[in-house]
């Protein structure tokens, strides 16, 4: 049989596990309380453990949940004599109504959903399986089902079919409750089913017209997880160095101890996007992806401004970024005499930038260019981009063009590379929205492998 101090030190720990802070006072306090108040009636015991151990109101919820399923298998009382010595969790997924245990399981869910990406599934899953005990279930069942044949109260035979029957159970609970936080979560939008992860991961040339308006569909719910994704690390990021300073005048009034550590806090500068977007007609799933995932995260820049070119340079930034951008750039295009469907040229495109926006690259600037970097054999314009590469901070190239096309017909990649900080194969809505967290956290990585692109700086 457990002791109250037992059985309150699991409650405390599981409390623990799912965020809400319980320390050695708060079990202290419960435990006194308790002698107090006696342990026969359920909703004093609730009532005693949440005073003693909530302190927040959104942790109200969580604490109602646990305490029904930690407490599930238990009458009050007796509160100590769940099943032998078994966890209260285990005396339920055994003998209790399995559809109460999962609608409990569902709530707690609800009450606690993890911010960040799908690969926080596994760890999230975890938790739910070691708060309701059904991460150590089968242990706790085969020395349970032990120590009664010790006892001579069961037999070898009924051993072995209550483990079987017992084994079962609790697999057909863990198949259930894998799906079933599985579906949460998508509703929640902390990650993304299968389907849309296949859709996402598809490059854009292979997909329907009808799976390309479910993308454009998907692209707010993506922003919603980078924006998750980038406050989460940000969090981190700004934390700097030890403040000694701050840290010696806070420990005066503990004799001269730090007892807390104090950081200096990053100022974090933002910087300036420009973007270079090739319109040709091979570019324009690539550019209207791209703009609808940077929009989610503009505020991250102190200004974003963007340009498209052809075989001349025009800014468009003004265009509205969550909307597909080749409605509005088609008639913008004829108003202003751009021609959207000429050559592409990018050495007269890249000199059409430099006469009429040159101001907008200083030192802060970072450079994005969306093209193929197919010039139809016309001069690529090296040197402009050598005296853009001596202004700016960054210049960073997307290409949805597998990197052996790199070198092949046209294509001046073989040029552009030489001063590039990152080149990036961007041939899916993942490949985009992966860059630009990256950018965002500061992390201009190329993805295209260290002896390939030293092949090409060759």
């Amino acid at each position: 049989m457990k002791s109250l101090l037992q059985v309150v030190l699991e409650f405390a720990h599981m409390l623990r596990q799912w965020g809400i802070a319980v320390g050695p006072e708060q079990v202290e306090d419960a435990l006194h309380a308790l002698t107090v108040t006696g342990i026969h009636q359920r909703e004093i015991v609730r009532n005693v453990l949440k005073m003693t151990m909530v302190a927040k109101r959104w942790e109200e919820e969580v604490f109602d949940m646990l305490f029904e399923l930690h407490f599930m298998g238990m009458e009050f009382p007796p509160l100590l004599r769940a099943t032998g010595d078994t966890s209260p969790a285990l005396a339920f997924i055994l003998f209790g109504d399995e559809r109460k245990f999962l609608e409990i399981l569902e709530q707690l869910v609800n009450a606690e959903t993890p911010q960040g990406d799908q690969r926080m599934f596994g760890a999230f899953l975890w938790r739910v399986l070691t708060a309701s005990g059904l991460a150590s279930a089968r242990d706790e069942l085969r020395a349970f089902l032990n120590r009664l044949l010790e006892e001579g109260s069961i037999s070898r035979e009924e051993f072995e079919k209550l483990l079987e029957e017992g084994n079962t159970r609790i697999s057909k609970l863990r198949e259930k409750l894998r799906p079933l936080i599985e579906k949460m979560l998508v509703e929640k939008g902390v990650m993304r089913d299968r389907r849309v992860n296949s859709l996402v991961e598809r490059e854009f040339y292979s997909l329907s017209d009808e799976e390309l308006n479910e993308l454009r569909l998907l692209c707010r719910h993506l922003g919603r997880q980078l924006r998750t994704v980038l406050s989460a690390a940000r969090k981190h990021s700004r934390k700097g160095d030890l403040d000694v300073r701050r840290m010696l005048r806070e420990s005066e009034g503990t004799d001269g101890v730090p007892f807390k550590l104090i950081y200096r806090q990053r100022r974090i500068k933002k910087p300036r996007l420009v973007i270079l977007a090739d319109v040709s007609s091979s570019m324009r799933h690539s550019l209207e992806f791209f703009l609808r995932i940077l929009h989610a995260v503009r505020e991250e820049f102190s200004s974003v401004r963007l340009f498209i070119f052809v075989n001349s340079c025009m800014e468009v930034s003004w265009i509205p970024w969550d909307r597909n951008p080749l409605d509005t750039l088609g008639h913008l295009a004829e108003k202003e005499g751009f021609d959207l469907y000429a050559y592409t040229n990018y050495g007269a495109s890249l000199q059409s930038f430099m006469e009429n926006y040159a101001s907008a690259l200083t030192r802060r600037t970072s450079v994005i260019f969306i093209g193929d970097g197919r010039s139809n054999y016309a001069d690529p314009g090296e040197e402009v981009m050598k005296r853009m590469r001596e202004i700016v901070r960054h210049i960073y190239w997307l290409n949805p063009e597998p990197v052996y096309g790199w070198v092949t017909g046209d294509s001046e990649m073989k040029t552009f590379i030489k001063y590039v900080d990152g080149a990036y194969v961007v041939r899916s809505l993942q490949d985009m929205w992966n860059f630009v967290r990256d950018l965002v956290l500061g992390r201009g990585q190329t993805n295209v492998t260290f002896p390939e692109a030293l092949a090409l700086k060759g």
